[in-house]
């Protein structure tokens, strides 16, 4: 049923793909291609004729193959690759499956979902730590790990496969030996399984193209090698998608093959405009050092979905980064569906704005709520863009206003104060508030300072020093002393126009 199923959405997205190369009066001819020495294609046909093709310009996109470990009997019967793992006829009991990727994960979900004991064998000592070189946040990846063990995935760590023993019938189970990934060794452990996929990498496909024949250079891995506007070292030759390499999306490759075709038929008047407007570049170079350029999904259930950076990445690359947890269940949708997960928020806390730099979720529909942290991740939006946003109630994008209240109780100078105040002003009104305090300063953020007072005539004497009142104005006022965050508002009531005076009577009142 699910072969069916997968079968009929594979035709009618070849369907409606045809349909639109007609409605544009794009000819096609089905057949095998490949470049002669002299860069002409040769185009062979299932009856062996051939005919050569000739064209200004050439666009290679003929996408990836399945990577397949030597000394694994692959059989596409009991023994799987990512490739023909979608042909298995039978529902196995017991799967043990190679990987800590995308792809490994997603199939040790749907294998466990089916109602079978799933192995993940991962070469990675944590989890967390494997998931963490896609990009996954280590909070994300320890949730989703988690969710694993509860729905019956035993993982094990720091091993690959060494001998199969695969019995001809598919009802008796087969032995795979495991082999410590540092020593190369047997552990003396033996998984029994009725099925093993490998599921770990992909390699381009470029093999018989006569590519290198046709002065079109490849790299030591066999993806073909591009610039900026993904041009081959031939030229007029271009190439998009999974034969460049990482980061092998559908969405990205989609979006070279766009580039690409613009950049081969662009005037040059178009080309300049590109340049001067600092437009971006396509080729997998430019696309893996900017996180921001396209959200990942994970199609496990619940979803992980991201974009930009993580926290702990964010810091690497020199940011002042501070992040906001909602859970699920703080929204009226996760308590109405008693639906798990979270989703996190990252902002630059040394910007004033404080703008959004990372989206991480793990939970239900985290494929669909990212698309709105992608464009506060690209447009750098400001947080209070997120907490003063209107959403349709009752929805899962209540979350990124949870977790944007969540960053502004626990930050240094929320966004009201941000918004009166430059941080230059905020960071020396902080220091004048430690030195007449007496406070050491040690770790002094919010919290820490929360049980210190400063008195109603140094607060008065701190204002003075900033500006922000007269040398005589309300000299002798007098008042309660103030606690950190009654400090700054006193500060903030006093930059809007109110006197200290006022302030003090207004404090009085709420006092009684």
């Amino acid at each position: 049923q699910v072969q069916e199923m997968c079968k009929e959405i594979q035709l009618v997205e070849t369907q409606n793909t045809v349909r639109r190369l007609r409605s544009i009066a794009v000819p096609r001819i089905q057949g095998k291609a490949s470049f002669t020495p002299e860069g002409k294609v040769k185009l062979e046909f299932r009856n062996g004729k051939s005919v050569e093709v000739h064209g200004g310009k050439y666009l290679l996109a003929t996408g990836s193959s399945a990577f397949q470990a030597k000394g694994i009997p692959f059989d596409n019967r009991r023994v799987f690759d990512s490739d023909s793992v979608k042909e298995l006829a039978y529902l196995p009991n017991n799967v043990a499956i190679t990987g800590a990727g995308i792809i490994a994960i997603e199939y040790a979900k749907i294998f466990a979902k089916f109602g079978a004991h799933v192995t993940l064998i991962i070469r990675d000592s944590s989890f967390p730590a494997a998931m963490e070189r896609v990009g996954v946040d280590l909070d994300i990846a320890e949730a989703l790990r988690k969710d694993l063990l509860a729905t019956g995935v035993d993982i094990l760590y720091n091993r690959v496969v060494g001998e199969f023993s695969v019995p001809p019938s598919i009802t008796t189970p087969m032995e795979i030996t495991l082999l410590d990934r540092h020593t190369g060794e047997p552990t003396g452990e033996q998984v029994r399984v009725d099925t093993y996929f490998f599921a770990a990498g992909r390699l381009p496909n470029t093999r018989g193209l006569g590519l290198e024949e046709a002065g079109v250079q490849l790299d030591d891995k066999g993806r073909v090698l591009v610039d900026s506007n993904l041009e081959t070292s031939r030229k007029g030759v271009y190439a998009a998608g999974d034969i460049l390499g990482p980061p092998g999306l559908a969405s990205t490759g989609i979006e070279q093959g766009a580039a690409a075709v613009t950049h081969m038929f662009g005037t040059p008047k178009e080309e300049q405009a590109g340049e001067a407007s600092g437009k971006a570049s396509f080729d997998p170079k430019s696309y893996l050092s900017d996180p921001n350029r396209f959200p990942v999904g994970i199609w496990t259930s619940p979803e992980v979905a991201y974009i930009g950076l993580t926290k702990k990445k964010a810091e690497e690359y020199g940011y002042l980064a501070v992040e906001g947890i909602a859970k699920y269940s703080e929204t009226t949708r996760g308590r109405v569906s008693r639906s798990s997960g979270i989703l996190k928020l990252v902002v630059d806390e040394g910007k004033s704005d404080l703008p959004v730099i990372g989206v991480s979720i793990f939970g239900e529909d985290a494929c669909e709520l990212v698309h709105y942290g992608m464009e506060l991740v690209q447009s750098r939006r400001p947080l209070r863009c997120v907490l003063e946003a209107s959403h349709a109630a009752v929805t899962y994008h209540e979350l990124y206003k949870v977790a944007a209240v969540n960053i502004d109780e626990n930050i240094d100078f929320p966004i009201q104060l941000r918004s009166t105040f430059t941080l230059d002003v905020l960071h020396l009104a902080k220091e004048k508030f430690i030195k007449a305090t007496g406070s050491d300063g040690k770790g002094s953020s919010d919290h820490d300072l929360a049980g210190v007072r400063i008195a109603f005539e140094d607060a008065e004497e701190v204002a003075r020093e900033l500006s922000l009142m007269r040398p005589a104005e309300d000299f002798e006022t007098g008042g309660p002393s103030l606690s950190y965050a009654e400090f700054f508002e006193f500060l903030r009531q006093l930059k809007g126009g109110n006197t200290a005076r006022g302030i003090t009577e207004e404090m009085m009142l709420k006092t009684t």
